[in-house]
């Protein structure tokens, strides 16, 4: 499975499996683009990935058992008293067991957030 993106839009940061957040952003992460600048086999190369992530701004209904896909309009109204929202990857790995990791928190920016999904803010 692909690492995810999730971010809370609303302030819950309760990011654990068992949670079911109200609204968030919600989407998978692949590398784009590998880039290598200098010798490759040289301890001074520097290499540098990008990304994309294609992403759906929801909202739950009934404890997580239906999903309403929020429209501009209403992520931009939802996110209009904020500077940025906390956001975490996800990789879950299958071995013997399921289990997921989750990177730290990551504060987004509000604005570069709606920048990148072409939302006017």
């Amino acid at each position: 499975m692909p690492p995810r993106l999730i971010c809370s839009l609303d302030d819950d940061i309760n990011f654990s499996n068992d949670h079911v957040q109200r609204r968030r952003l919600y989407g998978s992460i692949r590398p784009d683009t590998v880039r290598v600048v200098g010798d490759k086999l040289s301890d001074d190369h520097k290499t540098s990935i990008s990304y994309t992530v294609e992403v759906d701004f929801e909202e739950t209904k009934d404890n997580g058992t239906s999903t309403h896909y929020l429209t501009p309009t209403e992520i931009s109204s939802l996110l209009a008293s904020r500077t940025d929202v906390s956001c975490k990857i996800i990789r879950t790995f299958y071995f013997s067991t399921t289990r997921t990791y989750y990177s730290n928190t990551m504060k987004v920016p509000v604005k570069a957030l709606l920048d990148a999904v072409n939302i006017d803010s």
